[in-house]
């Protein structure tokens, strides 16, 4: 054979367990290369993986959206809820409305970050999945603290869900997930300039943080405690908190916050006139600042060294920090007005395109119920025309042989005439019998599975056509595994008989013909039924599975056929999620080659392999 063999999909645990430790993965880098190749090889698997390739796109979407990458997580995002959705995967679905949360949050459209977080709270009290109603009250608690200015009652509202969240994690045992929870309320309580409440939340998440030691939770709240014990005018212990937090940020790598430190550690210092050591850290957390390119701080250490140049008398230094101040103060103010456009422009578009996704899932759910009214009425016309058509010929066959045997004459013209009637009877029903049977496959019906022994399935099939084969004096042999398979077992009956009977007929006297069975890749079935017949010419090949189609040839010819069975065949195999390739070389032989996708249910291991023959 010179067909090439089918693509070989990759496994779903492959998949499942690349998308396992996508999720389970801190470094978000890390966890967005696992989760891209996950989707990439779920993309491949025929039929795809959706389930698998669902999941990857979920942490693609939160990766994306801890990097302020909003478009792209929203894209993302999107997706991986259309496919849960149409999967029935309530708690992913949640967790789409989760990430869809966070993204409108960092994208400043509150009202619309509150929407997804009441929808994720909604599925999880149905589900009564107890983690994820932590996790919204958390995010209703976030976008509440951040609408204070438009909604006077919004930080109560703050405080009681981040209270509510708080008191489930307590249920649950998740200690770390209290201390966060505490750092939150400290947060909001700061903004109320309720100090007291701020600092015994903060205390109680330190001590849980060191409890669960969790550093970088250890390091957020060392830098809360140091601001409210500055506002509470305690510098000593300020100055202790933030010396801690610079100490732990050096020695656990986290850079990224050294800068931020110095920065508040200077300003302890100018309140307490240690202008000297305010500069040194000021000056310190400037030049992290510019290396590391974080404006905003850049802007706020200018601002302080100005008021302790102004301080300390040196007016030309303090005004060369007023300038530089102001002059990233304006190119501040400008990147955040572009970063609001474009961040409003991601909104829109994004708006706009689930818009259009929502019309077009409408357009599909008008169009399958108009199919499903085609169906029916072809269903009726077929039915009708099964009826309209066989009653006629029925008449027309019995009142043949009636003719036959009631006619007396010895006129073998006569005889001849009548016997052609009721051929050409036969033949005209059996070609209606498969119109009709193909026009009944081409709806769609509903396959009858069932469980098979194939060896003893394809020894039937060769029994049927024993007596065709040994007329011929032609030798069918299989070769098959002791397999249990799944298909049904009518339809493809109908294919072996098929087959079988036209390789019967293409393959002259003392020919043999060769059925075989093999497990593929992912539980496949893949059969293969060849004979040393005639051959098919090459230039039929791309034809021979269209409706009517015959061989122009005379030995082809010579057979008698619709040209309705291998179309019918081609049909049944794909009903089933299969494929069927043809083979041949003129006067050498033909071999079909059928795989029926996951139809192998278990592979006895006694005995390993049959072999029958007949004829």
């Amino acid at each position: 054979m010179s067909q090439n063999p089918p693509l070989l999909t990759v496994g779903h645990a492959q998949i499942d367990e690349l998308n396992t430790r996508a999720r389970a993965h801190t470094d978000v880098d890390v966890a967005y290369t696992l989760a891209l190749e996950a989707a990439t090889l779920a993309q491949q698997t025929t039929p795809r993986y959706l389930r698998g390739w669902a999941e990857a796109l979920l942490t693609l979407a939160s990766s994306e959206e801890r990097q302020g990458q909003y478009r792209d997580s929203l894209r993302d995002v999107n997706h991986a809820l259309t496919l849960f959705q149409e999967l029935q995967l309530s708690p992913f679905v949640a967790s789409c409305f989760y990430i869809l949360t966070w993204n409108y949050y960092g994208l400043g459209d509150y009202p619309r970050a509150m929407e997804f977080a009441l929808h994720h709270l909604q599925l999880a009290e149905i589900s009564d999945d107890l983690k994820a109603q932590a996790e919204a009250h958390n995010s209703l608690g976030a976008i509440y603290s951040m609408i204070l200015e438009t909604n006077g009652d919004a930080l109560q509202k703050s405080l009681d869900h981040y209270q509510l969240s708080l008191s489930i994690y307590v249920r649950l045992g998740e200690v770390k997930r209290q201390a966060v929870l505490l750092n939150n309320l400290c947060v909001s309580y700061q903004y109320m300039k309720r100090y007291p409440e701020a600092l015994s939340h903060a205390l109680q998440s330190l001590d849980l943080s060191r409890q669960s030691e969790d550093i970088y939770s250890e390091i957020l709240v060392l830098g809360n405690l140091a601001i409210i014990e500055r506002y509470l005018n305690n510098y000593a212990q300020a100055l202790e908190y933030h010396t801690l937090r610079l100490h732990m940020i050096r020695s656990y790598g986290y850079g990224s916050l050294e800068a931020h430190t110095l920065l508040n550690l200077g300003c302890v210092y100018v309140d307490i006139a240690d202008f000297d050591k305010a500069q040194e850290a000021i000056t310190q957390a400037l030049q992290l600042s510019e290396t590391f390119g974080y404006r905003k701080w850049i802007y706020e250490c200018h601002e302080q060294l100005a008021l302790i140049a102004e301080k300390q008398g040196d007016f030309e230094r303090a005004l060369t920090h007023y300038k530089a101040y102001h002059e990233i103060e304006y190119t501040l103010l400008n990147e955040q007005s572009r970063t609001a456009v474009e961040k409003l422009k991601i909104a829109y578009d994004t708006d706009r395109i689930q818009t259009e996704l929502t019309r077009e899932r409408e357009r599909r759910a008008s169009d399958q119920e108009a199919f499903e009214r085609l169906n029916r009425l072809k269903d009726e016309i077929i039915n009708t025309a099964s009826h309209d058509l066989k009653s006629p010929l029925s008449s027309l066959l019995l009142n043949g042989q009636m003719l036959q045997r009631l006619t007396k004459t010895s006129d073998e013209r006569v005889q001849s005439l009548t016997q052609r009637i009721i051929t050409e009877t036969l033949r005209m029903r059996d070609l209606i019998h498969q119109l009709l049977d193909k026009a009944q496959l081409e709806i769609g019906h509903s396959l009858l599975e069932e469980t098979v022994v194939l060896p003893d399935f394809i020894q039937q099939r060769i029994s049927d056509q024993e007596t065709l084969a040994a007329h011929k004096d032609i030798q069918v042999i299989f070769v098959c595994p002791f397999l249990y398979v799944r298909f049904d077992q009518r339809r493809i009956r109908q294919v072996f008989d098929n087959l079988l009977s036209n390789a019967i007929k293409y393959t002259p006297a003392g020919g043999k013909i060769t059925i075989g069975a093999a497990v593929g890749a992912e539980s496949d079935l893949i059969l293969t039924l060849q004979d040393t017949g005639i051959g098919i010419p090459a230039t039929a090949l791309p034809n021979l599975f269209k409706p009517f189609y015959r061989v122009d040839l005379p030995h082809h010819r010579a057979q008698e056929g619709s040209g309705l069975g291998l179309s019918i065949v081609q049909t049944i195999i794909h009903q089933h999620g299969g494929m069927i390739a043809v083979d041949s070389t003129e006067t050498v032989g033909t071999t079909f080659t059928i795989t029926l996708p996951g139809a192998v249910i278990q592979q006895a291991s006694a005995p390993d392999t049959l072999r029958g023959t007949s004829g």
